[in-house]
């Protein structure tokens, strides 16, 4: 699809980060890196220029997402759950350098990651609601609840009280 068409980035979540740390720290083999981190950075930069957001948030499709039955609309101005997976993708990319001993290029990873991970702390959390929400294109809380808004405790961008108001939701049975 068109990538400047919100309804149509049809991109997975960017997970191919994980499964090569995973698979690096599990098998010892650091062979594989060398050949996917720049492919594994030029997907990075390329959410970057096509998915992101001017508050630097980022979003793809319904269908891309993966919960396309979530209660969302085609178009939002952030996706909590692919902006925690970016910054999560970004802190696995600056742990497959550390790996090679490539401390600078790890630290701006981690340098993204933050960033990212700093946005969905301060512009996707709801402190009323205690919960993290997608943002519509002007910037106003979707406050629908979904499975979204645990990523940025799975991605490591929630703050502990942040993490505690969304356990709390989790294991209320009312909800």
């Amino acid at each position: 699809g068109d990538a400047s068409d919100p309804s149509e980035p049809t991109i997975n979540p960017p997970l191919f980060a994980w499964a090569e740390l995973m698979y690096a720290q599990r098998s010892g083999d650091l062979s594989r890196l060398p050949r996917v981190l720049p492919v594994l950075e030029a997907y990075a930069g390329w959410l970057d220029a096509n998915v992101r957001t001017g508050p630097g948030l980022y979003y793809t499709s319904l269908l891309g997402s993966g919960m396309d039955n979530a209660p969302r609309d085609a178009a939002y101005d952030g996706w909590v759950d692919q902006t925690a997976q970016v910054a999560m993708a970004r802190r696995q990319l600056g742990e497959l350098h550390a790996l090679l001993g490539q401390l600078d290029d790890a630290e701006e990873q981690y340098a993204a990651a933050e960033a990212t991970c700093t946005d969905v702390r301060e512009l996707m959390w709801d402190g009323d609601e205690g919960w993290f929400f997608d943002l519509d294109n002007t910037g106003a809380f979707r406050t629908e609840k979904s499975l979204a808004g645990i990523w940025p405790l799975l991605a490591e961008c929630a703050t502990a009280k942040q993490q505690r108001a969304v356990i709390d939701h989790l294991q209320d049975p009312s909800e």
